[in-house]
């Protein structure tokens, strides 16, 4: 870069000194990014694995097969869940048995591993609760499912706000 030579050095080391700080800043942003990024997703897991422990009270075993109980005892539980949940009772097989919340763009319920997973469906993001549940010795399987849409929007502002906010912070340092 022979041009940079001919350039007065308060110059060269204004564009050397934005440069450090554009990397600094960049590094910053994608730490607090990722941060941010894992801890709400720990903070979905910690809730999908409330409702599904919630849940698990709620299930008993009649004439082999699991279902859940009490349900229309309890409208308010039902309407929170409908809002943030969707819970689905499987077979081994892969039957549904019984499904709580009323989401109709939550994935289909199919047996998957025990543990978390993100899943893409319908065009939307979802977090999956997979457990494997025995009750009076009738094996089934509990998903808890979540939209993570809210998540998503959040991690987008946040870089939206990096890619507006680092220029500005490079471009008024330069002017100092």
């Amino acid at each position: 870069m022979p041009y940079l030579s001919q350039l007065p050095l308060r110059i060269r080391l204004t564009i050397w000194f934005l440069f450090a700080l554009g990397i600094i800043m960049l590094l910053f942003a994608a730490f607090v990014y990722w941060q941010t990024e894992r801890n709400m997703l720990l903070q979905a897991n910690d809730a999908l694995g409330r409702a599904g422990n919630q849940a698990l009270i709620n299930i008993q075993a009649h004439n082999g097969e699991l279902r859940f109980q009490n349900i229309e005892n309890n409208p308010d539980a039902l309407r929170q869940l409908d809002d943030d949940f969707v819970i689905y009772l499987i077979a081994p097989d892969g039957t549904l048995w019984g499904t709580l919340g009323s989401d109709r763009e939550a994935p289909l319920p199919e047996i998957r591993e025990t543990g978390y997973l993100s899943l893409d469906a319908n065009g939307e993001p979802w977090r999956i609760l997979s457990q494997e549940i025995v009750v009076d010795n009738v094996r089934g399987w509990v998903q808890v499912i979540q939209e993570m849409e809210a998540v998503e929007q959040a991690l987008s502002s946040l870089q939206r706000q990096f890619s507006i906010g680092i220029p500005i912070a490079l471009f008024l340092a330069g002017l100092g």
